[in-house]
């Protein structure tokens, strides 16, 4: 197992092994904490036979529940664990030229993770967690240092959020304790590079919308529900401009498949599509009002940060453009941020994404893992890319959890968290998500869709608070070749 794993990202795709997603052989992480902790009680007596002499004393449970058990001692069992803690990395590009800070949020959420790890679990597997956060500045040799770095100090890396990445190699030849490269998990918050998309290490609470291993053509389960919901909501006839990122072509890669899915499978005309780059100051978006203009547009989207689209508003504002219907945006405008520079910009812009919203009250009482998050990040910190890193903290805890139960707190290794991710065919997040196949690798169809109504983000579409529309349909599925 361990040399499949350690193989180079320089092989071809069908090295990859991804589970069945059929397959019954795999748990499941939607297990309740009193389960698991049931299953590690069973599991800490069975280890305790024979040992009567052994004192009795109070410990903690990976899923937070004190009892009195026969204690057995930790150990130090992997690069990043000792008797008293377990190490993991949080890599995410803060500070950098083309938008200073652009996840922090990720930072943030697994720094608060630690504190919530601590103080509201006890700890996890018998230890205290550290989080080291590594920057990686939106640079691919920063990247790979941060690699490095994360081997040779970490039991894994959680929340991951980068753009540029030049090679996996540092993350699957990574040598375990024992000197084998068994490789270092990558439990990504998002994952956009292909090279880490397909990597045998990574696995992601949500998955990309590409489909791996790929076959003679690339396939794709791009997320459209939200789309769907507003051409049978608001206007059934959309058509309009596309602005797609063009700093790099990770960030072109990444909007291909949506806005391929909007123009030919749902019909969202592309009245015409620019390349935009993050740097582009606001006049140079007024060519794209004009094409708004010449077309009669109704339909606008930016594929950048919030930033793009409250430029593209306030240019279209200067030149008294008023056809457009649907002011569309991702997760990347689900933001303080956007409310706070917008203003009257950013009123009216319907906001989709495949997580619970976790700024209003409502919200955070119907799914209290949004309140956690909210909580332990910090109100004006936590974002969009916030909480999916928080959603992968969650998935590296249960699956710690289920080693644990399974192996004992001394069976915490990469490999064996690496095994059990791998079986993972079904996780939510606590209720922040829909049903995932993380082992799979499948985007799940999972919506929520606001819109922005007196300067705060207002649920439309499910009604309800803490739901998510999980129809299939939500999901377009594609086979072309649209990623470079």
């Amino acid at each position: 197992m361990q040399k499949s794993l350690a193989e180079s990202d320089e092989q071809s795709d069908s090295s990859v092994i991804v589970p069945d997603p059929s397959s019954t052989r795999g748990f499941t992480l939607k297990r309740t904490s009193r389960l698991i902790a049931a299953g590690l009680t069973l599991a800490m007596i069975a280890a305790a036979c024979g040992e009567k002499e052994k004192a009795k004393e109070p410990i903690t449970t990976a899923g937070g529940v004190s009892t009195t058990l026969p204690a057995e001692p930790t150990k130090a069992t992997e690069v990043g664990i000792t008797e008293t803690e377990i190490s993991i990395a949080v890599l995410a590009d803060v500070e950098n030229p083309i938008v200073p800070g652009l996840f922090a949020g990720s930072r943030d959420a697994l720094l608060g993770f630690e504190t919530y790890v601590n103080e509201e679990l006890g700890g996890i597997a018998g230890r205290k967690l550290k989080v080291n956060f590594i920057d990686t500045k939106l640079n691919a040799e920063a990247t790979k240092t941060a690699m490095q770095e994360a081997c040779e100090k970490n039991f894994a890396l959680v929340g991951t959020t980068i753009v540029f990445v030049s090679s996996m190699d540092p993350i699957i030849k990574c040598n375990d304790l024992a000197g084998d490269a068994t490789g270092i998990p990558d439990i990504a918050g998002i994952s956009v590079d292909p090279s880490q998309q397909r990597s045998p290490m990574t696995f992601s609470a949500l998955p990309p919308e590409r489909v791996y291993p790929d076959g003679a053509t690339q396939k794709f389960r791009a997320r459209t529900g939200a789309y769907t919901w507003l051409l049978e909501n608001v206007e059934k006839d959309l058509h309009g401009v596309y602005l797609q990122a063009a700093d790099s072509q990770t960030a072109t890669n990444g909007n291909r498949p949506r806005f391929y899915a909007l123009q030919n499978v749902l019909g969202i005309k592309k009245d015409a599509e620019f390349p935009v780059s993050g740097f582009a100051e606001q006049v140079t978006y007024g060519p794209y009002v004009q094409a708004l203009k010449d077309n009669k547009s109704n339909f606008a989207e930016s594929g950048g940060g919030y930033q793009s689209l409250l430029k593209f508003r306030r240019e279209a504002e200067a030149q008294g453009v008023d056809t457009v219907k649907v002011w569309a945006c991702v997760l990347t405008c689900y933001d303080s941020g956007f409310l706070e520079e917008g203003r009257e910009q950013a009123e009216g812009t319907y906001v989709h994404m495949p997580f619970v919203p976790f700024y209003d009250e409502a919200e955070q009482q119907a799914v209290p893992a949004a309140a956690a998050f909210v909580k332990y990040t910090g109100a004006d910190k936590a974002d969009g890319f916030g909480v999916q890193a928080w959603a992968s903290a969650l998935l590296f805890k249960e699956t710690v959890e289920a080693v644990v139960a399974k192996d004992g707190i001394n069976g915490l290794t990469r490999a064996s968290l690496l095994a059990a991710l791998s079986t993972v065919n079904s996780f939510n997040a606590d209720g922040l998500l829909g049903d995932t196949d993380v082992a799979g690798r499948l985007a799940a169809g999972c919506i929520v869709v606001m819109q922005v109504e007196d300067g705060k983000f207002v649920r439309k579409f499910p009604t309800e608070p803490g739901k998510l529309d999980c129809d299939p349909k939500n999901i377009s599925e594609i086979e072309k070749d649209l990623q470079d």
